[in-house]
């Protein structure tokens, strides 16, 4: 996977999907591993490695408690911390602190009325500081609702929102507020830096990158 996504010209490769499968009907059944958290904490580290050992960076998804496909975008996943905890984040907690992947990707879904793309405790206080993830953390495509909880709640690098690149959540409104205030320039800083960091994991300017391979035998 690392490989092909190298001959690319890829820099990141949007998996592994290491999401819990509770129902048939979740549409990205199909790329997640198991309905079994600790089978995914075995087999999620090992496939961020392999990813990574070709420049290649892994994207572990959908952080989290995206289980189902009815009313993705706005349901408020109720759970309790021990099933959150021993359930839904140990596939995303081995590979991290096993497989040190360098990216993760927010889910569409809210958790305890805030969106995980922007969630403080699921991003700050969980990913980032319990578990001490120093990669860049990105939304899924148009996962990001609110500036303020953007620019605050950890999140890194906002994809695909339908619209103009400068309406944005983190693009004017982002600048507007960067040019206001010292507290929200320190949290770009911090932004740029693991984007920077990723860059260079990647070996984005190395000239012995490897090139990868397609069709190979």
């Amino acid at each position: 996977l690392g490989s092909e996504a190298r001959y690319r010209g890829k820099d990141i490769i949007l998996g592994p999907g290491v999401n819990i499968i509770r129902t048939p009907l979740c549409g990205r059944n199909f790329e997640y591993m198991s309905e079994d958290p600790c089978l995914i904490s075995k087999m999620s580290p090992e496939l961020v490695k392999g990813i990574q050992s070709q420049d290649v960076a892994a994207c572990v998804k959908h952080y989290c408690l995206n289980n189902q496909e009815l009313d993705r975008h706005h349901v408020n996943v109720d759970v309790s911390d021990r099933a959150l905890h021993e359930i839904y984040l140990k596939g995303f907690y081995s590979a991290i602190m096993e497989g040190e992947a360098w990216s993760v990707m927010g889910a569409y879904n809210l958790y305890k009325g805030q969106y995980c793309c922007h969630n403080d405790y699921l991003v700050n206080y969980v990913l980032k500081d319990s578990w001490g993830f120093d990669g860049v953390y990105l939304t899924d495509w148009g996962g990001a609702s609110d500036t303020e909880e953007s620019i605050y709640n950890g999140l890194d690098i906002e994809m695909g929102t339908n619209l103009p690149y400068n309406e944005y959540y983190l693009a004017d409104a982002f600048l507007e507020r960067a040019k206001e205030s010292e507290v929200v320039r320190e949290l770009l800083d911090d932004k740029v830096r693991r984007i920077l960091g990723l860059m260079f994991r990647v070996k984005k300017f190395d000239a012995d990158r490897k090139k990868g391979e397609f069709n190979t035998p």
